[in-house]
């Protein structure tokens, strides 16, 4: 076997040799780089900064060049790809437009507090009163619908209020410190929401509903700890609801007589989204096996009216039954039983299902609150005392009376929907466990398991939830409601009577939100998580109030007391 030839080391030429014995060696090199670098400029102290540095100099250079090769880049694909990509390519400007707010100056006297609140206004008004289906829809850009033309100026004004002051930081910080568990569950929620974003089939799709997601929900929570600090701002709002609902159950009853939605075919051609959802949202709705017809009004579907009319429900029964002005009181006391009307006008069971838990659970929060503070009132003890029985007496009602057991649960005419859902947690277990992290936002009818081209809605939002955003999305979303209810119930016990009226009405909130919550089960639009967000907000602001009475209560109790003088000093 011949031995393997040797690698021969090729010979430098004749260049190199010429060149080398005029260049240092390697511990010159190194003496010549340390030398270079010790006559560099003295250390500059912060905020105080070098404008002759090296880098700094070459950046003057450089970063224009790049700059204008990118603008030559991205016009490029801008003039190929418009109108249709106009969404990403609007994402370097909105960069842009961060960075410039963020850089912004610290100034505690100009943040535009005031118009965040105007745009915070709009927002809810126009989420009720609104068709969402009605919108602008221009090419290659998202529909333009009312929540979302006053959504993005009041996180504009918010962003703003956050990096220029100081003093709007502590305050929203300061409120968020009431319940810090609900805070922090909220910014996790947000982050997980973002680490699903890679997940997704669809990645436009979801960054699209992430960004509207974000808006509705988080920065809608933000402005809610900031507003609702000032006293009579909650008792403001909750007005403004209940005087929404008055238009809203008008319009109800004029399209039950109609038997159809009162502006279709009236829509002007440049609000009409060739859309089928928004088709299907115009068009009638009428159940298949009884022939009613579902009211709808500005939502989407029955059963989103259904499920606003519910959760009003605990709002218009604190009034009536409250210290208020007389006529406050007789409205609302009407206002009680014609929500139940307009729950059956929509055929849907969720509503009736959510108008009882409003009912139940909030004559136990009354009762107990009356209890703690009323310890001889006989007819309060004896509602709590006999409270178990009426609730299991309500509970078996709906099992075994039959007219009862198909309003709540549904007969025949609703057998097919309570298969559906069925069905549906049935397909959504296996495709959990395959993916316990998510899918990504608006992700979960696609990886639910349908067939091509059939029609997905799901009823259930917590399988939603579960798909989109993992098990970890899941019980996230579940504890920042349930550590809300918890917080507004803890104080609602100990907090002693104050002359701050707005503080029971913790009593109301925490009944809609547990009432959002059973609803929650078998509805899965999250159109009204605006309106949501703002009452989780509202019980945050409340509950710190709450707190900051009981410590100046305390600090007043404890203040020391000059002791008396037991002899007379002598002359």
């Amino acid at each position: 076997m011949e031995p393997s030839a040797r690698k021969v080391r090729p010979q430098p030429s004749a260049l190199w040799q010429t060149v080398r014995p005029y260049l240092p060696d390697r511990q010159s090199a190194v003496e010549l780089w340390r030398e270079w670098r010790a006559k560099k400029r003295p250390m500059v102290l912060r905020p105080y900064v070098d404008l002759h540095s090296r880098w700094r100099l070459a950046a003057r250079f450089l970063v224009p060049m790049a700059v204008g090769l990118f603008c030559v880049i991205y016009g490029f694909f801008y003039a190929i790809t418009a109108p249709y990509l106009i969404v990403p390519l609007a994402v370097p400007i909105a960069v842009l437009g961060l960075l410039a707010i963020w850089a912004l100056p610290e100034n505690n006297t100009a943040v535009p507090t005031r118009a965040m609140e105007l745009s915070f206004s709009a927002l809810m008004i126009g989420l009720i009163l609104w068709p969402n289906y009605l919108a602008l829809a221009l090419p290659g850009l998202p529909w333009i619908t009312m929540v979302r033309l006053t959504a993005f100026p009041m996180a504009f004004f918010l962003l703003v209020s956050l990096s220029a002051s100081t003093h709007f930081r502590e305050q929203v910080l300061d409120t968020a410190k009431a319940a810090p568990l609900v805070f922090r569950l909220m910014l996790i929620f947000a982050v997980d929401v973002m680490i699903t974003i890679p997940f997704s089939h669809h990645l436009t799709d979801t960054i699209n509903k992430v960004i509207i997601q974000q808006l509705n929900w988080t920065c809608v929570f933000l402005v809610s700890l900031y507003i609702f600090r000032t006293p009579g701002r909650v008792e403001r709002y909750l007005f403004l609801l209940l005087a929404i609902t008055v238009p809203i159950i008008l319009l109800a009853i004029l399209e039950s007589e109609e038997q159809r939605v009162l502006w279709a075919g009236h829509v002007p051609s440049f609000l009409r989204v060739e859309d089928p959802s928004a088709q299907r949202a115009l068009a009638g709705a009428v159940r298949g096996a009884t022939g009613q017809y579902r009211t709808k009004v500005t939502f989407s579907t029955a059963l989103g009216l259904s499920e606003f009319a519910a959760l009003m429900t605990p709002f218009a029964l604190h009034w009536a039954v409250g210290r208020f002005n007389i006529v406050l009181r007789i409205l609302a006391l009407v206002m009680v039983p014609t929500l139940y009307f307009v729950v059956r006008m929509t055929d849907s069971r969720l509503g009736v299902a959510g108008y009882l838990v409003s009912l139940l659970v909030y004559l136990l929060f009354w009762s107990l609150v009356r209890w703690r503070r009323r310890i001889g009132d006989l007819m309060t003890a004896a509602i709590v005392y006999a409270y178990p029985t009426m609730f299991l007496a309500v509970v078996a009602s709906t099992m075994f009376v039959h007219k009862i057991h198909v309003i709540v649960f549904g007969g025949g005419a609703q057998q097919a929907s309570n298969a559906a859902r069925g069905n549906q947690f049935k397909m959504a277990f296996p495709v959990l466990l395959r993916n316990p992290i998510g899918h990504g936002a608006g992700q979960s009818g696609d990886v639910m398991g349908y067939g091509a081209g059939d029609f997905v809605a799901i009823d259930s939002y917590y399988i939603s939830i579960a798909l989109d955003y993992g098990v970890l999305g899941l019980a996230l979303y579940v504890g920042v409601f349930a550590m809300t209810i918890g917080a507004a119930v803890a104080v609602m016990l100990r907090a002693r009577p104050t002359g701050d009226r707005e503080i029971g009405l913790l009593m109301p909130l925490a009944t809609c939100l547990c009432a959002f919550l059973v609803i929650r089960g078998v509805f899965g639009q999250p159109d009204i998580h605006p309106m949501i967000f703002m009452l989780v907000g509202m019980v945050i602001a409340l509950v710190s109030r709450a707190k900051a009475a009981e410590a100046g209560a305390a600090v007043t109790v404890v203040a020391p007391v000059k002791p008396r003088r037991r002899f007379r000093t002598a002359p």
